[in-house]
């Protein structure tokens, strides 16, 4: 569930990216691959299209390495001293 905000994340900043670049696509890429996108692409557009393209991918990765990773550093329990010298 939590990896579904990263996907958010990273479509909006796709959006983001595309209205700030004023690119934008001449039909939509359906099933969404990214030949798909580069099919569709106008003629000029290019930049704009694959910038947004990879901001995605980078604000996608981000946002979830950040949720997949908490709890992680957390340190495992180590064996008490007293434990050890009985031995």
């Amino acid at each position: 569930m939590w990896v579904a905000l990263a996907m958010i994340a990273g479509g909006a900043a796709s959006v983001a990216t595309f209205l700030v670049t004023g690119v934008g696509l001449v039909a939509t890429p359906s099933p969404g691959s990214i030949f798909a996108y580069l099919a569709v692409t106008p003629k000029g557009g290019w930049f704009g299209v694959l910038l947004g393209i990879v901001i995605a991918a980078a604000v996608t990765f981000a946002v979830a390495s950040v949720l997949l990773g908490f709890g992680r550093g957390e340190k495992a329990e180590e064996p008490e001293p007293q434990a050890e010298a009985a031995k």
